[in-house]
């Protein structure tokens, strides 16, 4: 009995890694259609078949081999979730001189739920903060019709800031070229060492903010926008990668 119990209980988890494994690969398949293809899709169509491929391979592995596994799945994922939870948290002082928003990509003309995100945390900053200029930072890629941040001062505008609070930063690709150029820009205008507020996506901030301070920006704040939970898992897998690779070679 005991034996058909444990049986069971194998089948059953070798079932479920072969159906989170697919939905993983899913996701990656439903955020390349919408956002395009990146670095953490493809890590994303790997974690997928990673996790199916053990499913399979589940119920021939040892009770170690299991037990090892899981405890590599969960570290993975506290790692991984790491960043969104420590990006969830505003900073700002809501005196800060400047919003800096980072772009995150176009679908034509239109802000992905991504960019949208971070332009409604920015929108309610700048209603809280109506002294505060904005930067809205983010060049024109291959794929998109205008330059991003183009899309984000309309669609401020659109829900209601006034067009003369919005700067526009349009000849980055990245997000160093995003803040080195608005640091150029804010040297220019003399703001270059007044107070930031650095807006973007939860899991973005911990590097946003280091790439901030990296190019010369003194006083830097941080304000959150949600990730929605479809564009969640691949861009906590691209943003660990860009970390890891800025710790081996010293890059952004």
């Amino acid at each position: 009995m005991k034996t058909a119990i444990k049986k069971g209980k194998v089948k059953c988890l070798s079932f479920l890694l072969i159906l989170l494994g697919a939905l993983v690969f899913l996701d990656g398949i439903l955020v390349a259609c919408v956002s395009g293809f990146h670095l953490g899709i493809l890590m994303t169509f790997f974690l997928g078949v990673l996790l199916m491929a053990v499913g399979v391979f589940f119920p021939r592995l040892s009770r170690m081999d299991r037990i090892g596994f899981f405890a590599w799945l969960i570290l993975g994922a506290l790692l991984i979730s790491s960043l969104a939870i420590y990006g969830a948290k505003d900073r700002a002082g809501y005196d800060e001189d400047v919003i800096i928003v980072l772009g995150a990509g176009l679908r034509g003309e239109e802000p992905p739920p991504t960019l949208k995100k971070r332009l409604d945390a920015a929108h309610r900053y700048a209603l809280a903060n109506p002294d505060a200029l904005i930067l809205v930072s983010g060049g024109q890629g291959k794929d998109e019709t205008v330059a991003e941040s183009q899309a984000m001062k309309d669609y401020l505008v659109k829900k209601g800031i006034d067009a003369s609070r919005i700067i526009e930063e349009n000849a980055s690709g990245s997000t160093l070229e995003n803040l080195m150029n608005c640091k150029t820009i804010l040297d220019g205008m003399g703001l270059g060492e007044g107070k930031i507020a650095l807006v973007t996506s939860d899991y973005h901030i911990p590097r946003a903010s280091e790439v901030a301070k990296t190019v010369g920006f003194c006083h830097v704040a941080t304000v959150s926008s949600a990730t929605p939970v479809l564009y969640a898992l691949p861009n906590w897998l691209r943003e660990w990668a860009a970390m890891v690779y800025y710790e081996l070679f010293g890059i952004f």
